[in-house]
């Protein structure tokens, strides 16, 4: 399941950047994949591995401080789930290995904490409609797919950021940032989203 997502992961990249993808570019990602894949399997592990040990450790000593220990491990796994949903994307994204991946991971999440709520709520909701209707749409790629995006211009911001010494003048210039993908798409509206075919 993790190479699956991992090669899909890095399919949408490619989506997201506008650029076309072929047979041979799944079969590349497959293959690429198989490395980055076997780690996100054991980072979500060890999230698992701690939610099943440490939480029910803490909460068995009772008390204040078993459940100050219980809340900060819950919290501290929720943020660290919330990073883990940037760690394939942004290695298909920038190209780069595991510690890079990790490091982007923890500076999208600490750039927009909200942003990545939100993020993982659509994931969800995407990969929860699947069986109503019928695994046709949006389904987990399409979750992957929004990731491999939201990825892809976040770190767009970082970008400017580093430019800047790590210190923001001001308020982002999305426009600016935004301004190949506004050029490449256009504007649309919820109209166009609903009927398609008018453009």
């Amino acid at each position: 399941g993790s190479w699956w997502y991992a090669t899909v992961t890095r399919v949408s990249a490619l989506v997201s950047s506008h650029q076309s993808v072929s047979f041979a570019d799944m079969a590349k990602a497959a293959r690429d994949s198989l490395v980055p894949g076997l780690q996100f399997f054991c980072l979500a592990s060890l999230c698992v591995a701690a939610l099943t040990v440490a939480v029910p450790f803490y909460a068995a000593i009772g008390g204040f401080w078993g459940t100050l220990a219980t809340s900060f491990s819950v919290w501290i796994l929720a943020a660290f789930v919330l990073i883990l949903q940037y760690f394939l994307p942004a290695g298909a994204t920038a190209r780069v290995g595991f510690k890079d991946s990790l490091r982007i991971s923890v500076a999208l999440f600490f750039d927009a904490p909200f942003f990545s709520l939100g993020l993982a709520a659509y994931g969800i909701g995407c990969v929860a409609l699947s069986p109503v209707l019928a695994f046709l749409l949006p389904g987990p790629a399409a979750a992957a797919l929004a990731g491999s995006v939201a990825t892809g211009i976040r770190m767009r911001k970082l970008r400017w950021l580093q430019a800047n010494g790590g210190t923001p003048p001001g308020p982002a210039p999305w426009n600016e940032l935004l301004s190949d993908d506004i050029e490449a798409v256009g504007v649309r509206s919820i109209k166009d989203f609903v009927f398609p075919w008018r453009h």
